[in-house]
């Protein structure tokens, strides 16, 4: 179940949702101050908090390490070679 991505996550949704029974469960990915999981969630039975890695990927260096390994992947590609990292 998504509710919303980041800063617009509306944390009292899922947990008044799931303290009145509307909802039986909930897998969260998404938080208003991420990674800051409010210790409500926390402690709640059949709710489960993640943290993702997806914060990492927002580092300037691993953006320009992502964008360079296309660079070579799609270079590599026309100038004949394999793909190894294709998925069929």
């Amino acid at each position: 179940m998504r509710f919303a991505r980041g800063d617009m996550m509306d944390e009292a949704v899922p947990i008044s949702a799931r303290v009145a029974g509307t909802i039986r469960g909930a897998g969260l990915d998404a938080y208003k101050a991420k990674p800051n999981v409010p210790e409500i969630l926390r402690q709640m039975a059949n709710v489960i908090c993640r943290i993702s890695a997806a914060a990492a990927a927002a580092a300037a260096e691993m953006r320009t390490a992502m964008g360079m390994k296309v660079v070579e992947k799609v270079t590599d590609l026309f100038e004949g070679g394999d793909a190894p990292d294709r998925i069929v």
